[in-house]
């Protein structure tokens, strides 16, 4: 179950999409530094540009 403050203050404080701050915020019951959420961030996103290009 996503903990609903700290979704509150991902989106809100941050301006995070909800989508990331959604999956953080299930992962985690308590809000790290912004640059613990942005580091997650930047691993999934290369993580999905390593795999699209794979398949061109």
């Amino acid at each position: 179950m996503i903990n609903r403050d700290c979704l509150r203050r991902t989106v809100g404080e941050y301006k995070l999409p909800i989508l990331f701050a959604g999956r953080y915020c299930n992962q985690t019951l308590e809000l790290y530094s912004i640059n613990e959420i942005l580091k997650q961030i930047l691993a999934v996103a290369y993580r999905n540009n390593v795999l699209w290009k794979g398949f061109f």
